[in-house]
């Protein structure tokens, strides 16, 4: 729309006008209205007593390229010597009013994966320039577009898997613009560039290596050098085997990174001889088997997993010595040593146990109202520090606890010696470091059966055994 604003005045008027005209090619409405007063100091603007009032809606046709606007309308007039009239006029516009045609370009570009260089089909939008259509760039990524406005314009490119990019693009008036616009995957990429040799001898060995749970192809190392390389590849974690002929399979867990080279050594070691290794896996309270994952850490041999109903495993391994890792959800790792002996085979049991988990020590007995440790106490003893140099990095928190039999600070203070005793007791006969052990006593006040019955007060005399974590 035009917006148009007059004033004019003369020995005995002064007029005040406004206008508005909508205008498409060729054709236009338009509307003025004019308010005649004496003097807007003794009249209101919109005075029809001593002013008049002219409102004329009209129509404008143009003639093509010769300058010509025809316009006709008709005016509706209010005041003491109003008249309406019709309007009819003829316009001859002059070359300096003419508004000068817009100068245009091309866009010439082309889209491409920013890692290989390969054309993408992509589609390519003007945000800021609806009047431009949208267009598909080919299969080689290749696109054109003529008659855009001379100066900046933004082209937004998206193509399926790929982050959209948006860029400004200054084009020259009667020239062309190229562009290349490099997309980036919407999956990022690494690549994994390793090497395979002899355990022993460090000599570089020819393997083929696979990637197993991924979409990867396995690929060999090369026999001189032992190296292998695979681009591409999308970022994550991946397991990665490799097997040469007459050793061992290795294993090794990968990372890979965006725009960077991991680099995972196999030192395959040479088959020998071999033996059984098998044990079960439990709840260190409660007994129940449990399904975890026996692990060698630095030995380059597989994982195995225990069986869920039953928590036995079983694997061959080479005759040597090894550190196990067992691994459970929601227990402490469990950790230990074994030597593989030929044509003997490794029994190893381990029983887990979790961040506060409580075990009762059943079976240590005190003298009479005393801290004194009784002799036959040694087994469950044993248990306990069993418990200690299985989980070698956990620490614990000894308690005793009293019946109610007896004063009840007598209680307190009694079971608190009697905590302090076994401490002791496993520092100086297992070795077992004191910043590991904590005592405390709480007598009477956390019973577990009634203190009412011989049985009852049996069960409340205890040690118990609660682990604080690592």
């Amino acid at each position: 729309p035009n917006l148009m604003v007059n004033y004019s005045e003369n020995d005995s008027d002064k007029t005040y006008g406004a206008g508005v005209e909508l205008a498409a090619e060729g054709f236009a409405l338009f509307a003025e209205v004019q308010s005649i007063q004496p003097d807007l100091t003794t009249t209101g603007i919109f005075d029809t007593d001593s002013g008049h009032i002219r409102l004329t809606p009209g129509v404008a046709f143009g003639t093509g390229t010769s300058g010509l606007t025809f316009k006709a309308g008709y005016t509706f007039a209010w005041g003491p010597t109003a008249v309406n009239e019709l309007l009819l006029g003829l316009v001859i516009a002059t070359p300096f009013g003419k508004r000068a045609p817009a100068e245009l370009g091309v866009i010439a570009g082309r889209v491409v994966d920013e890692r290989t260089g390969t054309g993408l089909v992509a589609d390519v939008s003007f945000p800021e320039n609806p009047r431009l259509a949208p267009l598909t760039s080919s299969s080689a990524g290749v696109f054109t577009k003529d008659q855009v406005p001379a100066g900046i314009v933004v082209i937004e490119v998206s193509a399926e898997g790929y982050q959209s990019q948006a860029l400004p693009v200054d084009v020259p008036a009667n020239a062309t613009a190229q562009y290349e616009f490099k997309l980036r995957p919407l999956v990022t990429y690494g690549v994994i560039a390793g090497v395979v040799t002899d355990a022993a001898t460090n000599r570089p060995l020819e393997a083929t290596i696979e990637f197993p749970g991924s979409d990867l192809e396995p690929v060999r190392s090369d026999p001189a050098s032992g190296a292998f390389r695979v681009d591409n590849i999308p970022t994550g974690v991946y397991s990665a085997t490799a097997s040469a002929d007459g050793y061992f399979k290795g294993s090794l867990t990968v990372q890979v990174e965006e725009g960077r080279v991991a680099s995972p050594t196999f030192a395959l070691r040479v088959l020998a001889e071999r033996s059984t290794f098998t044990g079960k896996v439990s709840d260190k309270k409660t007994g129940e088997p449990l399904a975890a994952t026996v692990s060698f850490p630095d030995a380059g041999i597989e994982v195995v997993k225990s069986d869920e109903a039953t928590g036995v495993f079983m694997t061959e391994l080479p005759v040597g010595s090894y550190a196990v890792k067992v691994s459970a959800d929601d227990y402490l790792d469990q950790t230990a040593a074994i030597v593989i002996q030929k044509d003997r085979p490794m029994i190893r049991d381990f029983e887990l146990v979790q961040e506060g988990m409580t075990i009762t020590l059943r079976g240590i007995y005190f003298d009479v109202n005393k801290a004194t440790i009784k002799p036959e106490s040694r087994p469950a003893l044993d248990d306990a520090a069993k418990i200690l140099n299985d989980n070698p990095a956990i620490r614990v928190e000894i308690q005793g606890h009293t019946d109610s039999d007896g004063a009840a600070s007598y209680n307190q203070q009694l079971s608190e010696r009697r905590a302090q005793s076994v401490v002791t007791f496993l520092i100086q006969n297992y070795g077992i470091d004191r910043n590991r052990l904590l005592a405390r006593g709480y007598g009477e006040m956390q019973p577990i059966a009634t203190n009412e019955t011989p049985e009852g007060k049996a069960l409340n005399r205890r040690v118990e055994f609660v682990i604080l974590g690592q």
